[in-house]
């Protein structure tokens, strides 16, 4: 995907048919610069059919979409070294804490329990989940936490744990991020207290456990009254420490930068109802919009710099 402007490719597939209509169904949405390289995705598609039609929609303003290799098989897809949580009941091998007021779910924006319709980050989709939490009012005076585990991991000198997070909150609540050993569990390595609206946020943190195996912990805290919601998904743990906070030469990955988009109008589409609860809004339609987005770009495109800084060439991306 070489493009500029409102653009976005669809995977859907044929569910059912009523009379002269058939149904599709969307089990995958890119949207954004993705350059000249090519990317490899596998999709899990669920239908009633049992040989669905696929179809893929491509929407574009200026540039190309391409598509090749395009294979389908029977069965679940191969396992991915990124966490999406878009398998029938997969939580990656996440395991709750036994102490849980409240227990972590896998949830989609089609889920009627969730405050929003949030899509999640992987498919930019409402039928794309993502690990889930929410509060709606904990008893006055007490507080309440959850905390999720990951699978264990071999000793390391240096991982790096990439993941992005949605939280929304309208009272005292937080997410933090531990290491758990056998010597027990670390300092917070990452942590959020400030409600960060109705978008998804990436963060990252490098892990050194030279001698112990180790697993990422989740926790998220909330306060007397508390009310909101926590999601995490695309969880990658990679080789090697991360990466300077703020440096970015942006030839393999925009590094967690992202647009910043306008404030979300409080008394548009978000307001409380006496008995405390929000409002639901179509967050895709209303939030994730803005004027103009920064891209990444290589100097072989036909708009931008001719070369990039990093390697002066015409394969660097800038």
């Amino acid at each position: 995907m070489n493009t500029d402007g409102a653009n976005s490719l669809q995977l859907t597939a044929e569910h059912d048919s009523f009379g002269w209509t058939t149904e599709y169904v969307s089990f995958c949405k890119r949207e954004g610069n993705y350059g000249y390289k090519w990317r490899h995705a596998y999709v899990h598609i669920k239908s009633s059919k049992i040989a669905p039609k696929l179809r893929f929609i491509g929407r574009v303003k200026t540039g190309v979409i391409a598509l090749d290799d395009i294979t389908a098989m029977g069965g679940s897809c191969p396992p991915s070294k990124m966490c999406t949580f878009d398998d029938d009941d997969d939580m990656c091998g996440y395991t709750q804490d036994s102490n849980n007021a409240v227990n972590w779910d896998v949830k989609s924006g089609e889920d009627n329990d969730t405050l929003y319709r949030m899509p999640d980050h992987t498919t930019q989709s409402i039928e794309g989940s993502y690990l889930y939490i929410g509060f709606k009012e904990t008893p006055v005076g007490s507080t309440q936490s959850a905390r999720i585990y990951s699978p264990k991991h071999s000793p390391t000198s240096g991982g790096c744990v990439t993941f992005y997070y949605h939280i929304y909150n309208v009272s005292t609540l937080s997410l933090n991020t531990y290491l758990s050993t056998d010597n027990g569990l670390s300092d917070p390595q990452w942590s959020v207290t400030m409600g960060q609206g109705l978008l998804w946020h990436g963060a990252r943190f490098t892990v050194m456990s030279m001698s112990l195996s180790w697993q990422v912990v989740f926790e998220v805290n909330v306060g007397s009254r508390g009310y909101g919601q926590v999601a995490i998904d695309d969880i990658l743990i990679s080789n090697g420490v991360c990466p300077d906070q703020g440096y970015c030469d942006f030839e393999t990955e925009d590094c967690l930068w992202e647009d910043v988009r306008a404030p979300f109008d409080s008394s548009n589409k978000q307001f409380y109802a006496p008995n405390a609860l929000l409002q639901r809004a179509d967050v895709t339609q209303d939030l994730l919009k803005d004027d103009m987005d920064w891209v990444r770009h290589i100097g072989e495109d036909y708009f931008g710099p001719s070369r990039d800084h990093t390697l002066g060439s015409p394969q660097g991306v800038s």
